[in-house]
């Protein structure tokens, strides 16, 4: 029997696409990808596809492009896309309102093709167990409005309410969620081994805290580094380490580098920074203690964003951080917002959780 296609099917951010491309490499195969197709079809990503038009009209649109796709031949289809099933029992009063304000209409005029997905995308990253800093920076960016949702690891350790976020960023139903160091010892899938004993005891607080359905969400988390289009790829530490540390430019330039899109998202280091590779040189960009920041992405350059620390901000600054990035007017958005520290802090000393976490979320350190 002589085999001239192969499907790989698997919901978004399961890995299919990352799958399919190596598999693709090693046969000499193209790659085709689903959703990539559906949503270049409709102009909007899938998540706004699910979320305005629903299902079933989303599985009409992918039996069109997989008809489109039969008569191809040596090739590796990534499909079977689409949301992740709703997981039962989710508190989603415990996040607020998460209800997504129409975004801002983009430029149309774009020079490159590059440049081709009207999509604001909020970008989330460290929130670890901090419900009130979550809650504060969903409603933010409600109200300045978004189409998808990426988050880039650390939904939990350090803070009180690990089930809580988890339970908030499910109900988000972001376009992909990769894992992040915490997210891997607190579900148990690895040793604390390397932790100092302020984090190890907080690990160990999480994984006892953590209910058996949300231990097995975080545990499920797919690594990254996660393709984004032809754009776009996040990480938690860097694509070719997802636990190592960006901390200078050596670091960012060696990011960079091993990056395989334009842009790539990061987290881990707490820190709010955008590195900027254009040519042989490296720049930096970030909100220097500003409320808000943004910076423009330019098309013939390579670009490093950290949004920074939504629930534990290390760089003096003890306001909740997050980013969004606009793809159609070509800028990442970095902000910082307000929340109930105290609350946070309370909650901390109330679970027995060393003192230290308590005291840090008050300076942002």
């Amino acid at each position: 029997m002589t085999v001239d296609k192969v499907y790989l099917v698997g919901f978004m951010a399961a890995g299919k696409t990352t799958l399919a491309r190596a598999l693709g490499r090693r046969l000499g195969w193209r790659v085709e990808d689903v959703d990539d197709r559906i949503e270049a079809r409709e102009g909007r990503p899938v998540a706004s596809i699910f979320a305005r038009d629903g299902e079933a009209y989303f599985r009409q649109v992918e039996r069109a492009v997989l008809l489109d796709l039969l008569p191809i031949r040596d090739a590796v289809v990534a499909t079977g896309g689409g949301m992740r099933p709703a997981a039962p029992r989710i508190n989603r009063r415990a996040c607020g309102s998460t209800d997504r304000a129409s975004p801002p209409k983009g430029s149309s005029n774009r020079s490159s093709r590059q440049w081709t997905r009207d999509v604001r995308y909020l970008v989330l990253s460290d929130i670890h167990g901090n419900l009130e800093a979550l809650e504060a920076v969903l409603a933010d960016a409600a109200a300045r409005g978004y189409d998808a949702a990426l988050v880039l690891g650390d939904l939990v350790g350090y803070g009180a309410d690990p089930n809580a976020v988890i339970d908030c960023i499910r109900a988000l139903s972001p376009l992909a969620v990769i894992r992040g160091n915490h997210d891997k010892v607190a579900s148990g899938i690895e040793d604390a081994e390397g932790f100092n004993a302020v984090a190890r005891s907080a690990v160990q607080w999480t994984y006892e805290a953590l209910s058996p359905e949300h231990r097995e969400y975080i545990a499920t988390l797919a690594p990254g580094p996660q393709f984004i289009g032809e754009q776009i790829e996040i990480c938690h530490g860097t694509p070719f380490d997802e636990d190592a540390y960006v901390f200078d430019e050596l670091d960012a330039l060696r990011a960079i580098e091993s990056a395989t899109r334009p842009i790539c998202l990061f987290g881990h280091t707490h820190l709010p920074i955008v590195f900027i590779r254009s040519g042989d040189g490296l720049d930096l960009a970030g909100a220097d203690g500003e409320a808000t920041a943004h910076v423009a992405l330019a098309t013939t350059a390579r670009y490093l964003v950290n949004p920074g620390s939504v629930g534990q901000p290390r760089d003096g600054d003890p306001r909740a951080a997050y980013a969004i990035l606009d793809m159609a007017a070509r800028v990442v958005e970095l902000y910082r917002i307000t929340y109930p520290v105290e609350t946070a802090q309370f909650k901390i000393r109330e679970a027995g959780l060393p003192e230290v976490l308590a005291r840090r979320l008050g300076v942002g350190r």
